[in-house]
């Protein structure tokens, strides 16, 4: 895709969509099924039961049903009684077991028969920090009391209602950030139907134990779902940023392409200019040419004006004779000659033919036939090209002083008057309309 094909603003669809779908993650979360983790059944399972007969109690426990992990507590009202349960290793290291911390809840499925009306579900953690191999009670006791009446048949409970047993805090001088339950290293999960049983016969059947969380935790899940808003945005910003330095980058080739162009048009324009007022032959200002040159000529009469008018002679009999690019040569030959001669601020035009005008600014009347004889003795002194014979080119010329309460036509035609008569006089000399110096 070109860059200038990129859109700057999301579709509106895609944005509808993509708040939908953010909606939906969002919410949708915990409508995500939950990982499982199946402990029970499995038959390869370490589990054991246990009863306080063996430290002098009185009760004693038995298998009913060792695969159903089906078990029978009996109380001798005769003895006190402590303890009685089953329990599930969940390793053959007391020291080593599994981390549930991404788990929310452990799932229970038993049958209880007992006159008892509460049980206790617990789990043992072992941290090297207040455990020894030694000591199996030193592996942190965490425990959860439910009724009897409230497992039907299916009891869950969330890790976050497991506490530490009060009995095991007592027993042991543990560091405040150890008073709250852990679950990185769970060594056990086991039942307990508690102390002081009824006299008699309880009975507990456990089908299934299983461990149960999220894929991901909500925290993360709305971390990635803002990631990803973030990332597409900043992508976006990418994009956008990429976008407007290529329209920048286009702009700037665009602009500098424009004054580029620009200066083209300006040189040939002034080129165009430059050929309509000059004549393209001799490359001196045509009759165009020096009237929009004459517009900026101050006339107060405080700076005296000449203007010369010079006609090549038998300027046709040269193009007769020797041919028509001869009489160019000599054409721009004689405009040389009128340049060299003159200062730089002096007009010098070919006013049409084999005729030629020089307009000068700062001359005193005395000074104009000087000048006028200047030029044509310098052109009457050139040599016109290898010819045989030699080519000999005059000029006659017509000078007056630009006069202030006269328009510029007016002078010009006294200039050509005097002209025609420097034509009568023989050609090759110059007349003006002032006394001419001794």
């Amino acid at each position: 895709m070109s860059p200038q094909r990129v859109p700057l603003t999301l579709p509106r669809w895609l944005l509808l969509a993509s708040l939908f779908l953010t909606l939906a993650a969002l919410f949708g979360h915990q409508y995500i099924p939950l990982r499982t983790l199946n402990l029970l059944p499995d038959a390869d399972a370490t589990r054991f039961i246990y009863a306080d007969s063996d430290a002098g109690g009185g009760t004693r426990v038995e298998w009913v049903d060792f695969d159903k992990n089906a078990l029978r507590c009996t109380r001798d009202a005769s003895k006190p009684s402590l303890y009685c349960g089953f329990n599930l290793a969940l390793s053959d290291d007391f020291t080593r077991g599994i981390n549930i911390s991404d788990y929310v809840q452990l799932s229970i499925t038993m049958v209880v028969n007992s006159a008892n009306p509460r049980l206790s579900i617990f789990m043992r953690n072992y941290n090297p920090a207040y455990s020894t191999p030694e000591d199996g009670n030193s592996a942190q006791y965490i425990m959860f009391n439910v009724r009897a009446e409230d497992i039907a048949p299916e009891l869950v409970i969330g890790l976050d209602e497991f506490r530490v047993a009060d009995w095991w805090l007592e027993a042991r001088d543990v560091q405040r950030e150890y008073t709250k339950p852990e679950f990185n290293n769970i060594t056990l999960i086991g039942a307990n139907l508690g102390s002081d049983l009824p006299a008699g016969d309880h009975e507990l059947e456990i089908s299934q134990i299983r461990l149960q969380g999220p894929w991901i935790s909500a925290e993360l899940w709305y971390q990635l779902v803002i990631g990803i808003w973030l990332v597409i945005g900043f992508g976006f910003v990418l994009l956008q940023s990429a976008y407007y330095a290529s329209q920048a980058k286009g702009s700037e080739r665009r602009y500098q392409w424009l004054k580029s162009r620009h200066q083209q048009l300006r040189y040939q324009a002034e080129n165009l200019k430059d050929m309509a007022q000059r004549d393209k032959l001799t490359g001196l200002l045509n009759r165009h040419g020096l009237e929009l040159s004459l517009e900026g000529l101050v006339r107060d009469g405080a700076v005296p004006v000449a203007i010369l008018l010079l006609d090549i002679d038998h300027f046709k009999r040269i193009n007769d004779r020797r041919g028509h690019d001869q009489g160019d040569k000599v054409l721009i030959q004689v405009a040389t000659t009128l340049t060299e001669n003159t200062r730089s601020g002096d007009l010098v035009a070919r006013w049409g033919g084999e005729e030629f005008l020089v307009v000068v600014e700062n001359i005193e009347p005395r000074e104009i036939y000087g000048l006028a004889e200047k030029i044509r003795t310098r052109i009457f002194a050139q040599e016109y090209g290898a010819t045989h014979p030699p080519l000999v080119v005059s000029t006659s010329v017509g000078a007056v002083q630009w006069r202030p309460d006269e328009t510029f036509e007016q002078s010009l035609q006294r200039a050509d008057e005097l002209l025609y008569k420097a034509k009568e006089l023989g050609r090759n000399c110059s007349v003006i309309d002032q006394p001419r110096p001794d």
